[in-house]
């Protein structure tokens, strides 16, 4: 929702347009087809980049940016305002196209499923190259998200290069588009947003729903590295801190509002964050060389506590969370290599 833009925008809808559902009743979501809308976020955020690069360009206490935040269409799956309705009648752009069909063969299955159920088209709209249905609706408007996010953070970049990011909202199964928020870099529109955003340098899934492991294997195809923004503050947070970054070699992993804690270094997150400084040396190797593999076991994977004490690098899966040396890795997570930050 763009609940947080200036009182300027939000009174002048007929410049600054709102999304409309298919009934002509207008969202609380700025319609990312309207040019002014963009042109007004555009301008704020380099404001904000120019800043940040005079304020805190040698000290880089800020390492990475989200330029948005949970980009997605609910409750209306799709944008109905008459900008959005005539690019919809329009031929699906060639970047796009061309995007698909060099990585043909790389598709996420399910995004491949879908231009594959169609013939593999590559010209014509977006209802003849993806069908009719509430999937092409999504990917429509994917695209367009990427395109607008993209614009802003090549125009922030161009200030201040720092690695920029979009999150997503995780849909729940059974669901439809619309139902939860959709079109934003969710998984199975990875190749969407790859494809229309490419200087966004990660998509990265918060969690308020409990399949981590489901997720993170979704998150991790294409080479996206994995970095987790936002998660739930409650009792499995220590844990799943280690085992994103044993596992998944993840570059980071964020609790909710974990400066609200009085004494966060005494939670067990802080305990964690303490032990990953000094497991460093062992944890953090050059790309392509990394040997460790972290585990999430325990008695049906149900519980998540973690109680320190109970880590300890290993070479045998135990029945807890370690960081073993095994030189193998398992599973979808396996034989990813990213850069780590050094700041």
């Amino acid at each position: 929702m763009s609940s947080h833009a200036p009182a300027w925008v939000k009174l002048n809808q007929k410049k600054y347009p709102r999304v409309k559902d298919d009934t002509g009743k207008s969202q609380e979501i700025l319609s990312p087809f309207s040019e002014d809308n963009l042109q007004a976020d555009l301008k704020a955020f380099q404001a904000l980049m120019k800043h940040l690069k005079e304020f805190d360009g040698q000290e880089q206490t800020v390492i990475m940016i989200q330029p948005e935040n949970e980009i997605g269409m609910l409750p209306s799956r799709q944008d109905y305002h008459p900008l959005a309705n005539n690019r919809f009648q329009e031929q699906v752009p060639q970047a796009f196209i061309r995007y698909l069909s060099a990585h043909k063969e790389n598709l996420v299955p399910e995004f491949h499923a879908v231009w594959k159920n169609n013939g593999f088209k590559t010209s014509g709209t977006w209802e003849e190259i993806f069908g009719k249905g509430t999937h092409t609706d999504e990917i429509f408007m994917a695209w367009h998200f990427a395109q607008f996010t993209n614009t802003i953070v090549e125009a922030g970049k161009a200030i201040y290069p720092l690695p920029m990011f979009v999150n997503a909202a995780l849909n729940r199964p059974g669901k439809k588009p619309g139902e939860y928020p959709s079109a934003g870099p969710l998984p199975h529109l990875m190749d969407v947003w790859k494809a229309g955003g490419p200087a966004i340098d990660m998509l990265s899934p918060i969690f308020y729903n409990p399949d981590f492991e489901h997720w993170n294997d979704l998150y991790v195809r294409q080479n996206n590295p994995l970095f987790i923004p936002e998660h739930r503050f409650d009792n499995t947070v220590a844990a799943k801190a280690l085992f994103a970054i044993g596992h998944y070699d993840a570059i980071g992993f964020s609790p909710f509002s974990i400066e609200s804690k009085e004494h966060p270094e005494n939670e067990d997150v802080g305990k964690v964050y303490r032990l990953l400084h000094q497991l460093r040396p062992l944890i953090y190797f050059p790309p392509g060389t990394r040997q460790d593999q972290g585990r999430f076991a325990g008695q049906g994977k149900t519980s998540n506590n973690f109680h320190p004490g109970q880590i300890r690098v290993h070479r045998k899966t135990q029945s807890h969370l370690g960081l073993g040396r095994s030189g193998q890795k398992r599973g979808v997570g396996a034989g990813r290599r990213h850069h780590y930050s050094n700041r």
